[in-house]
């Protein structure tokens, strides 16, 4: 398996932010949480170079993200309970 160079990859993604359009660009940051770092700061940067606002301007790199599996409604009952 090849592995993939960074530093290419980031690039092959600012060029391919660069030529979506603005609409094209929001859908692809629709959810930047599944996106990879790479993806995710090429797309930030894109956004941020056209001023576009978008869910994923102050978020962490999705790998930074610590996904919950609690029940929410457990822990609504147990927040609840605890009061």
């Amino acid at each position: 398996m090849t592995k993939i160079d960074p530093e290419k990859e980031r690039q092959r993604r600012t060029t391919l932010y660069a030529a979506l359009s603005d609409l094209e660009l929001q859908k692809v940051g629709k959810n930047p949480e599944s996106l990879t770092d790479c993806a995710f700061e090429a797309l930030r940067e894109e956004r941020n170079r056209r001023g576009l606002e978008w869910s994923g301007k102050g978020m962490p790199l999705p790998s930074q993200i610590v996904h919950s599996k609690l029940n929410p409604s457990r822990t609504i009952r147990a927040i609840d309970q605890s009061c």
